[in-house]
């Protein structure tokens, strides 16, 4: 049974969470932008560009993080409480991949390097840059993916406030030496050895509190003795690559593209646009994230009703929110670009705002993700969306051999908004009914109510905003402020006569939940 102290852990954790989010975003907000001013769409675009392409080699250790966990409670509940073979078993796993990681990495990039390979469209000038920033993030990619370990460990003893604690203090570190960096050398390279730094930082603080703090240990565990052990580990996080894999090419493959077909400059501003896409990733997952083991409860129990009820709820409650902020961006997000990084970059918002809108389908379905993995059937998710990544890369070639130079940006959009909806919309949601036999229609109904009425109050205020309001106030800035006004008042009184019971109820619910 979960102890007081454990509660409490849980409890801060969660708190501290939404603070991290909220020193991340205030931190991208005001630290991005100057280090962007700083140095130039060019250098920012190729530095995007090159971590576009390393993130590929943390898929393997990704997966196996993911399954960690797992293992460790396995083989704890068999030795009573000891985990020290798995502890072992994943540093040996762990090592060996890092040191693969930088040997295969940096032997690969000194060649290029050193016989002056022209990197793509690049010139020799551009491609010896482009191979150093790569050098650098595969050092740092190497030394990532060993002390993931020992962050996993505290994780698994659920110290979530030293995590937490030490994750805002990092994030602080990052973007205050971004952006001293930038502002004393306008030099990307200096910033990607300062990863390296805080990467060293990170392993050493997690390393001294797990091994001191709370007894990690290791025990005499060779990977040939215990194959059948590293085998079910290989299976299950096999199925977990696939997913990673899948995940990547969503997340990078546009910014990737963008890279080799077309100029830094249009990197930056897809960037900048997805960075918003990132905030409202955070903010569903802060919606559905603790009502995970009630799921997992509930499918265990086979209470299939009431896993209904609660994926109605959760997605409901996504709904409203993802609405909220992503309209609320249509409405008033013309003009925070405008003040944010400049006029010049007013695509940022067109790309935001796409980016946001085609995933408010997925990110409301996140309850019934989680529903999936409890009923052991997330494989064909990972099928799905593979099928269609593919798909999208195909897409987004052919729309950038036909789209003009200066529309590359859109062409990749094209080619993502496409594959979303057949994956997500479509795909999702008709395996949901079919198969794992959740209430889908109800699910379309709410999200098509929030959707259209929220699309129609933003663009009634963007109508204000460009034909009434502009005319006869010049700065962006009080623009900025009347139009997010606006929507925020016009959306809550909208939602509060259409949901007020519900909305309040969620809220008491979701705190009885974080207190649990």
């Amino acid at each position: 049974m979960e102890t007081a102290k454990e509660r409490k852990n849980v409890k801060f954790g969660i708190i501290l969470s939404y603070v991290n989010l909220a020193v991340s975003i205030i931190g991208s907000f005001f630290i991005s932008n100057r280090v962007l001013f700083l140095i130039g769409d060019h250098n920012y675009g190729l530095f995007s560009f090159v971590n576009s392409i390393t993130v590929w080699l943390t898929v393997i250790s990704a997966a196996l993080n993911s399954s960690f966990v797992r293992f460790s409670t396995i083989d704890a509940k068999e030795k009573e409480g000891d985990s020290s073979r798995i502890n072992t078993i994943y540093f040996k796993l762990f090592a060996i991949l890092g040191l693969a990681v930088l040997v295969l990495g940096l032997s690969t990039i000194a060649a290029l390097y050193f016989t002056n390979t022209n990197f793509g469209k690049y010139d020799a000038e551009e491609s010896k840059f482009i191979y150093i920033l790569f050098a650098l993030s595969i050092v740092n990619i190497s030394l990532t993916i060993p002390s993931t370990l020992f962050n996993l460990f505290v994780l698994y003893k659920q110290r979530f406030i030293f995590d937490k604690l030490l994750t805002i203090l990092l994030s602080v570190a990052n973007f205050t030496g971004h952006i001293l960096i930038a502002y004393f050398t306008r030099n990307v390279i200096y910033i990607a050895a300062y990863t390296i730094f805080i990467t060293i930082v990170t392993f050493l603080f997690n390393f001294v509190y797990a091994r001191k703090r709370i007894g990690m240990k290791f025990a005499k565990a060779s990977l040939k003795e215990n194959k059948l052990l590293l085998r079910q580990i290989v299976i299950f996080s096999g199925i977990l690559v696939f997913n990673a894999i899948v995940d990547q090419i969503n997340a990078n493959v546009d910014k990737t593209l963008l890279g080799f077909f077309s100029i830094p400059e249009d990197v930056t501003i897809y960037q900048f646009g997805q960075q918003f896409n990132v905030y409202l990733v955070s903010m569903s997952i802060a919606v559905s994230s603790v009502f995970t083991p009630r799921i997992h409860d509930l499918i265990a129990n086979d209470k299939q009703d009431e896993v209904n009820k609660l994926y109605l709820k959760v997605s409901k409650a996504q709904t409203i929110v993802m609405c909220l902020i992503t309209f609320g961006f249509a409405a008033c997000g013309y003009d925070f670009i405008t003040i944010w990084i400049g006029a010049s970059r007013i695509n940022v918002y067109y790309v935001g705002l796409i980016l946001m809108a085609i995933d408010i389908c997925p990110l409301t379905l996140n309850s019934s993700i989680e529903i999936q993995r409890a009923k052991n059937k997330h494989l064909f998710r990972a099928i799905a969306y593979f099928a269609v990544a593919v798909g999208n890369i195909g897409l987004s070639i052919l729309f950038l051999h036909l789209f003009p130079d200066d529309m590359k940006v859109f062409a990749c959009l094209l080619g993502s908004v496409i594959a979303r909806i057949c994956s997500h919309w479509i795909a999702i949601n008709l395996y949901n009914k079919k198969v794992i036999g959740l209430p889908v229609g109800r699910y379309m109904i709410n999200l098509a109510i929030y959707f259209i009425s929220s699309a129609i109050i933003s663009g009634g205020i963007l109508l204000l905003r460009f034909y009434v309001l502009s005319p006869v106030v010049s700065s962006s800035a009080i623009l900025f402020i009347i139009t997010g006004f606006i929507f925020v008042v016009l959306y809550g009184v909208f939602a509060l006569i259409l949901d007020r019971k519900f909305i309040l109820q969620f809220i008491k619910r979701r705190r009885a939940h974080e207190s649990e």
